[in-house]
């Protein structure tokens, strides 16, 4: 049957997705590093794209309004909403940074609040049997992180971006082993991975 995936070149295809691996090893193992050392990349970078966001969809209701003015009695309406929106892109991506600190903290404080409460209402309810101190020590530590997240918004942030840039630096490693690995394979005439 030709032109079945089971027909395809094994060793071609194992010849290719090494490299392919690699690459995206390298680019993960760059980016985890990046978000490590400068974990106010990430926050910058989540801020820009939500300001192209916010401006693509300041036109396109600019546009659509436009388009309903002649059918459309409330047009106005999509009009203002579409300029409110352009000017709060262009607000956001001249000021980056500060987005990033607001637009990462005030998650971070509904989510330590919701903790806070969760822990605290966990910690004074009833104990299930056999729980003891384990459970004690848990909804102590559930109050304690969601405090954290609301008193240190942005430093919970900058930490959670390390994380990620420590997660996304580990798994990068890892392709670029297998990567080499898959290769040394393909070239010692082993196509069995």
């Amino acid at each position: 049957m030709e032109g079945k995936i089971e027909n395809a070149d094994q060793d071609e295809t194992y010849r290719n997705a090494w490299f392919y691996t690699l690459v995206l090893g390298l680019i993960s193992t760059v980016t985890g590093l990046i978000l490590f050392i400068f974990p106010t990349i990430g926050m910058v970078f989540i801020s820009l794209i939500f300001s192209f966001y916010l401006i693509w969809l300041g036109i396109s209701q600019i546009v659509i309004g436009y388009k309903l003015s002649s059918i459309q009695k409330n047009w106005w309406i999509l009009l203002l909403r579409g300029i409110i929106m352009l000017i709060l892109g262009f607000v956001v991506i001249s000021f980056p940074i500060s987005f990033a600190k607001v637009g990462a903290g005030v998650p971070l404080v509904l989510t330590g609040l919701f903790l806070i409460f969760y822990g605290v209402q966990d910690l004074i309810s009833k104990h299930f049997p056999g729980s003891g101190i384990n459970h004690t020590l848990s909804s102590i530590m559930i109050i304690l992180t969601g405090a954290l997240l609301c008193f240190a918004p942005v430093s919970s942030a900058l930490i959670i971006f390390r994380l990620l840039g420590l997660t996304t630096f580990t798994g990068g490693i890892l392709h670029v082993i297998r990567a080499l690995y898959n290769r040394n394979k393909i070239n010692a005439g082993k196509t069995e991975i």
